[in-house]
């Protein structure tokens, strides 16, 4: 551009070929034990990890939970997150933007096995 005022800005989105639990859902049905057993364990350690990192999503469903075809799960779509930056006592909350994809983190190990 005449100038030189462009800017430009990229956003880069892993593919995550599983797609989400929900589509999942849609398409083969329910789960069994095992496999719900093994995403929610893997929900829980990528919310523990966020709470710890004083990070709120706020907007966990089947359609921002990514799946690999591992099996690994993937917490995506931080658009309503916010950071916890104060007490309990005054709930001091700031919005955080964009997407954070939570794979491979110390606490996830995928895929599982029983």
């Amino acid at each position: 551009m005449p100038g030189g005022d462009m800017k430009v800005f990229n956003i880069i989105l892993e593919y995550v070929p599983g797609g989400s639990i929900a589509n999942l859902i849609q398409n083969f049905g329910a789960f069994e034990e095992r496999t719900c057993v093994c995403y929610t364990r893997q929900i829980l350690s990528g919310l523990e990890y966020l709470h710890n990192n004083k990070v709120v999503h706020r907007d966990i469903k089947g359609a921002n939970i990514l799946v690999t075809t591992n099996g690994c799960v993937k917490l995506t779509d931080f658009g309503h997150s916010t950071m916890l930056y104060s007490t309990l006592m005054t709930k001091e909350l700031h919005s955080l933007k964009g997407d954070l994809l939570l794979a491979n983190h110390p606490l996830t190990s995928c895929p599982c096995y029983f």
